[in-house]
């Protein structure tokens, strides 16, 4: 496949690489990356003793970092299911097994429905992608 860009695209990348070249140009990582803690106004605002947790090979990244956002702004720990908001999506016909595109899309359901407890997922536990829950069941 051949693009070509148009007179108002390559005139916007000239202006990026000549703001980049003014500021110094591209960074140099050749002797590594600056630690987040070394860095310069580095401000560590923690995630409450919510651990980083593996998805495996499944696309799941924007639920398990939607739920550990919330678990930790609630101070909750490892609290929220990621397997049983996945079964929640399924039954309201979004599988996001494969990605979703934003938080909102994990976080919105669990808003109206309620959220289950880690290792309360009637049964299931992570990764069961074709688990489905009962609305009536998981809202009680």
């Amino acid at each position: 496949m051949k693009i070509e860009p148009s007179l108002k695209r390559l005139d916007k990348i000239q202006q990026a690489n000549e703001k980049m070249l003014f500021n110094g140009g591209e960074l140099d990582y050749s002797s590594g990356i600056t630690k987040f803690k070394d860095s310069e106004g580095a401000v560590d605002i923690g995630m409450e003793n919510v651990p980083v947790l593996d998805q495996g090979q499944y696309g799941t990244c924007v639920t398990f970092a939607s739920t550990a956002a919330l678990d930790a702004r609630f101070k909750m720990g490892d609290y929220l299911d990621q397997q049983c908001s996945l079964a929640l999506d399924l039954t309201l016909g979004n599988n996001y097994w494969h990605g979703a595109y934003t938080a909102n899309e994990v976080i919105l359901p669990l808003k109206k429905y309620g959220f289950i407890a880690k290792g309360y997922c009637f049964g299931s536990k992570y990764s069961d992608p074709n688990q489905t829950v009962n609305l009536n069941q998981y809202i009680d």
